[in-house]
């Protein structure tokens, strides 16, 4: 406790407990919340702060390259912008988080996973959708829901180019899963992937550009939604497996 008290400052607080007992413990542990959810609000702040910031040099970056590089070298530095641009959205739908203001509403799981799916097929992606289900109802944010879906999909397309969607029902439940068929993740990596700024192309061996956010966003609107998440390598063969597990509406 003492260690963690001198991390966070609040030793002074941490040793006027006295006398040590139950009641001043759990004093301290609020008083640690509050310090935690303090530096927490401070950081992504500062973290929406820089982004915003950096649009705008960005832009200004981006047109007087135009003008300095031959055309040909256009293609190449449209995608290094849009590269930038996806990394600011990122930042900046993680900081404002908008997506938990979103109210719930009543959709059908099949339809909208197969619609999300085909959007990604239409654009040439290696997207696939699978269900025996005729109907999958359940109460979720909208939006949000298609904001995690393509940050997952996006995510195996990234590593894997492939990835397959699943509709499964166990029992009361409604199974959502996408299935790559890349080289998976580390076992000893797998419990920080959802971890803000945790970079995942570290673990999975790739020399790949990432926010880091992809997978954050998805936890936190599955875990508002009153879902779960998980996340594996798959037992029968390479790729990673993530599961998002909804109870179904009667």
């Amino acid at each position: 406790m003492q260690k963690v008290a001198d991390k966070l400052n609040i030793s002074n607080a941490a040793s006027a407990i006295k006398p040590f007992n139950l009641k001043n413990l759990v004093q301290l542990m609020e008083h640690t919340c509050q310090k935690l959810n303090a530096l927490m609000d401070e950081k992504i702040y500062t973290i929406k702060a820089i982004a915003h910031d950096l649009k705008t040099p960005l832009t200004k970056a981006k047109l007087y390259m135009y003008n300095q590089i031959p055309e040909e070298h256009h293609g190449e530095l449209t995608k290094y912008y849009n590269d930038m641009e996806y990394l600011l959205g990122q930042i900046s739908t993680y900081t404002k988080k908008y997506y938990l203001n979103e109210k719930q509403q009543k959709i059908d799981l099949v339809d909208f996973s197969e619609s999300v799916c085909h959007e990604y097929q239409l654009n040439g992606f290696n997207v696939s959708f699978s269900t025996n289900l005729k109907y999958a109802i359940i109460k979720t944010q909208h939006k949000a829901l298609k904001r995690a879906m393509q940050n997952l999909i996006d995510n195996a397309l990234k590593y894997a180019g492939n990835v397959m969607v699943e509709v499964q029902q166990e029992n009361n439940q409604l199974h959502l899963l996408f299935i790559d068929k890349g080289p998976g993740v580390p076992k000893k990596h797998l419990t920080k992937l959802c971890d803000p700024f945790y970079r995942v192309d570290c673990a999975r061996g790739h020399d790949l550009s990432g926010s880091g956010l992809g997978l954050a966003i998805v936890k936190e609107i599955v875990i508002h939604n009153k879902a779960t998440l998980f996340i594996d390598n798959n037992p029968h063969s390479s790729g990673l497996i993530v599961k998002i597990i909804f109870r179904e509406l009667k």
